[in-house]
């Protein structure tokens, strides 16, 4: 019984916390109220005695019963915080209750025999209190409260009526020993009873305002009281009380005190003064003066306005505002240039073997190795692998490539030859075998190679090479200020093979020109210039002071590589004026990427003499071993190049012989018969065309690489 009253309990606060919830209502500051209430009781009785004190009853045990009636009083409340008030409540509660017991028994019939019935043992409590009830309670939202507290009562009122009743047959049959249908019948006050009960109290409630001014409310309220002590001194007889009902409340209002406060407004004109002169934006409070005085009352609030007049100086800096255009220009292999608009690039991936050339070239006069061939800081960051995918990037590394496979192949060893121009030199051979001596003490100090690994050749008189460039010009004498690297050791100047790279067939914009115009242009103290396609990874950055000039940015094929497909190139460039302000302009440029459906295997034969077209036995076998790779279907291109040395007739007829005797070679072989191959290009182009990854003709080894046939193989690949 006691857990379904108390589940009927949580049902009845948690609807009456939703349903008052809905009731718009603005909460104020909790005030001191009293009042009345009314409530309805069920009470709820909890027992274990077989009978009252000094009253006859044959029940086996009295082991609860339900009554109900009302509670009436007044109450007072007294807030202590914005949350929490302390309430307390006193009147007159009725408690009672009728507690019911049935059992069977033997009912004697009219003709004297017996049978088998029930009788019911019935105690019909009256108990009223007169009680206190101390409470704190708590504002959880609006205007809803729960309480929580205890109940003190006096018990005033403790009377009974007992009887024992047959129900069972119902209208006929008595107790064999009274002859009635009833006994055991008595009435009158309860023997024993305690003057003093107590229980323990939780509750909510919802206030409602009944007037305008808030100071009337209606609070309906639910309640349990749990009971702490018996009824009865001597008898386990205790009462709990379930109550719904309403209080009504008067809470005044406290008259609030006129509070007066001074206030001061400002009547406030400001004069703008603008100069281009000022350093900066300034400005200068002027003197205030007394105008007049208001008062306005807000609610309990008396302001008095004292009102002031007073003119503002603002001083303004007035110059030009700083503004930046940017405009990227493409230049393509011609010269040609137009706005850029999109950046195309066509690539193809290209296995090649890449010859090492053998040669150190030297700068007019001098000994000391040309920092091209030196730039490293210590051998550990040395890598071929991560080296620029270019001939002449491998061939400025041609030293640190054989220091690091000399140290590779321990039983290795070179021999070093020194040259000098004849011409511009005099055929000088101390400054030859200086030369000589500079790339030994490279390789030994930098690369720890043993002396006895590194020999030089003794030429005493005519330090010139035996097959020299012949040009009477700079570039024909700088081809022969060199050291010529020579060895047993095949694998020490054996090609450089790159696998399945990216190569760009087609890359016409060669250079961006970036044209960053400002206004005012005399204000500019500096500029910068950065270009990237993700935000935190920069492909090109330039910065600098006062007015930039037309910034020109070789497009390099790192630079192109690190371009991504279908993302715009994104150029943004800054301006600062000598004041600090900056101002911004941006370019995008589509970038498209294609790659070729053709992958292409190239060799590039060891480089040609001075005027030579004749194939060595090396070269033979390295194109036999190039053949090997053929497979049905694939094509071969062969292409040969020249230098710019000499009349363009003359080169165009040897770059055609070297590459005529390439064909004609490839075409007796077995392997090409066998594949029943196809040479699709037999050509020479001289210096009219530079070979793949060559740009200029400006240094020694940019000359000598493009000496060279090539010959590629181009298979589908998808």
């Amino acid at each position: 019984m006691k857990s379904k009253i108390i589940s009927f309990l949580v049902f009845m606060i948690a609807g009456a916390t939703v349903l008052l919830a809905q009731v718009q209502s603005e909460p104020e500051p909790l005030r001191m109220r009293y009042g009345v209430f009314a409530d309805f009781n069920i009470n709820l009785h909890a027992s274990n005695f077989p009978k009252l004190p000094n009253v006859d009853n044959c029940c086996k045990n009295f082991t609860g019963g339900v009554g109900t009636g009302p509670s009436l009083g007044g109450l007072f409340e007294l807030p202590f915080s914005e949350k929490y008030l302390f309430s307390i409540r006193a009147g007159w509660y009725s408690i009672g209750g009728l507690l019911r017991e049935t059992e069977g028994t033997f009912v004697l019939l009219p003709n004297d025999d017996t049978t088998s019935g029930e009788f019911e043992h019935s105690i019909d409590a009256g108990f009223s209190t007169i009680a206190i009830e101390p409470t704190i309670g708590t504002r959880l939202f609006d205007n809803f409260f729960l309480y929580t507290g205890i109940n003190l009562g006096l018990l005033i009122q403790h009377d009974y009526s007992q009887k024992e009743q047959i129900v069972k047959p119902v209208d006929y049959g008595v107790f064999v020993d009274s002859k009635e249908r009833t006994r055991n019948v008595y009435s009158g006050k309860i023997d024993n009873a305690a003057s003093l009960i107590s229980s323990l109290k939780v509750g909510a409630s919802y206030e409602l305002p009944l007037n305008r001014e808030r100071t009337l409310l209606a609070a309906p309220e639910v309640s349990f009281t749990f009971g702490l002590t018996n009824l009865i001194n001597g008898l386990l007889w205790k009462v709990s009380t379930l109550s719904i009902g309403v209080a009504i409340k008067y809470s005044p209002k406290r008259e609030v005190p006129i509070e007066k406060e001074l206030r001061r407004k400002y009547e406030i004109d400001t004069i703008t003064i603008k100069s281009p002169e000022l350093a900066q934006n300034s400005f200068i409070e002027g003197k205030q003066v007394f105008k007049e005085k208001k008062i306005e009352q807000v609610k309990n609030i008396r302001i008095t306005y004292e009102i002031f007049k007073r003119t503002d100086t603002l001083y303004v800096v007035d110059r030009p505002k700083l503004d930046v255009k940017l405009t990227t220009y493409a230049v393509y292999e011609n010269n040609r240039k137009e706005k850029a608009v999109n950046f195309q690039l066509r690539q193809q991936y290209v296995t090649q073997a890449f010859s090492v050339l053998p040669f150190i070239f030297f700068d007019k006069g001098l000994s000391e190795i040309p920092q091209r061939y030196k730039s490293l800081k210590s051998t550990e960051e040395f890598n071929i692998e991560s080296l620029e995918v270019n001939p002449v990037v491998y061939h400025q590394n041609i030293l640190n490539i054989i220091g690091s496979r000399m140290l590779e192949y321990k039983n290795s060893g070179i021999v070093l030859t020194g040259y000098a121009d004849l011409t511009s030199e005099n055929g000088d051979c101390e400054l030859a075998k200086k030369r000589a001596n500079e790339v030994r003490n490279y390789l030994m100090n930098f690369w720890g190679i043993k002396p006895d690994r590194i020999l030089i050749t003794r030429i005493d008189k005519n330090c010139v090479p035996e097959i020299f460039t012949r040009s009477q010009n700079e570039y024909g004498y700088a081809d022969n200020r060199q050291v010529m690297i020579s060895t047993e050791d095949n694998e020490l100047l054996e090609p450089i093979i790159k696998q399945r790279y990216i190569e760009f067939i087609e890359m016409p914009i060669r250079a961006l020109e970036h044209a960053i115009e400002s206004k005012p242009f005399d204000n500019v103290s500096n500029w910068s210039l950065n270009e990237y396609q993700n935000q935190n990874e920069p492909l090109y950055s330039n910065e600098g002071n006062g007015n930039p000039d037309v910034l020109k940015q070789d497009i390099t094929e790192s630079f192109a590589n690190g371009l991504v497909g279908g993302k715009p190139l994104i150029v943004n460039s800054s301006v600062k004026d000598k004041y600090g302000t900056a101002s911004y302009s941006e370019v995008k440029i589509p970038v498209q990427k294609d790659t070729s459906e053709f992958e292409v295997q190239r060799l590039t034969l060891a480089i040609f003499k001075v005027s030579g077209d004749i194939l060595r036995d090396i070269d033979k076998k390295a194109i036999q071993n190039f053949i090997k790779n053929l497979r049905p279907g694939d094509s071969i291109s062969v292409t040969g190049y020249t230098d710019q040395l000499g009349g363009d007739a003359y080169n165009m007829n040897l770059s055609s012989n070297r590459a005529k005797n390439v064909c004609d070679y490839i075409r007796q072989l077995a392997d090409y018969k066998k594949h029943n191959a196809e040479i699709t290009q037999c050509l020479g182009v001289g210096f009219t065309k530079k070979p793949p990854q060559i740009y200029s003709y400006e240094l020694p080894e940019e000359r000598f690489l493009s000496r060279i046939v090539q010959i590629e193989i181009r298979r589908r690949w998808r």
